[in-house]
């Protein structure tokens, strides 16, 4: 258990910790760079651990279970963290890190009181992943003082933060009743406009990034 526990995907998860104190120490100290710089390796952590864990999976025939507790609940630390810096650094607003605090909240103590001597781990799904990516991409915007991206997902967050919400008492209630965790895939409409909001969003935040706006210009 010890050896699972301290895998490489874990230690990747709880390498975001000490990165977000670190943010918070460079904003404190106004060096905007180092904290977008910061930000990025995070990303890049989090990207990689999942990865990792797939891999890891693949080469044993089994999965991580420690790993799957791990991962969201060192994404909301990390969250957590870094909004509080941003609430006294970069004026986060604190009724928009009132209702992240209160999902986050309500989901944990939900799924120990609910799920208590269930064994079960529930994972991250759709909705829920595009909530975390929007908040990923709000926070960022706050650590690299970009007005678009702050006042843009904003709303997206708003948005996902109430679908996620809803997909998550839907998934914990079939979980009290014993069904299993298979969501049907989407279909291929449904990818193919998933793609599209993507890319979309992509594009009018990079064009208002690099072109329009260019907040690197004041860091």
């Amino acid at each position: 258990l010890i050896r699972e526990f301290f895998s490489t995907a874990n230690l990747l998860s709880l390498s975001r910790l000490p990165l977000a104190i670190t943010i918070w120490l460079s904003l404190a100290h106004n060096r905007t760079l180092a904290a977008v710089t910061l930000a990025v390796v995070s990303g890049v952590t989090d990207a990689l651990d999942g990865w990792i864990a797939r891999l890891e999976q693949q080469r044993t025939g089994h999965a991580n279970r420690f790993g799957a507790a791990l991962d969201p609940v060192a994404d909301k630390v990390f969250a957590v963290v870094v909004i509080v810096a941003l609430i006294s650094v970069r004026d986060f607003p604190l009724w928009l890190a009132g209702m992240v605090f209160a999902r986050d909240l309500a989901i944990m103590l939900a799924g120990a009181v609910l799920l208590k001597g269930k064994n079960l781990v529930i994972p991250s799904n759709l909705p829920g992943k595009y909530y975390f990516a929007s908040l990923a991409v709000l926070i960022a915007s706050y650590i690299a003082d970009f007005a678009f991206g702050k006042r843009f997902f904003t709303i997206v967050v708003g948005i996902f933060w109430i679908w996620s919400s809803v997909s998550y008492i839907s998934v914990l209630k079939k979980a009290m009743q014993g069904a299993q965790f298979s969501p049907e895939p989407p279909s291929s409409v449904a990818r193919h406009w998933r793609r599209i909001f993507v890319y979309a969003v992509t594009l009018v935040t990079l064009y208002y990034f690099f072109i329009a706006e260019q907040p690197f210009t004041r860091w």
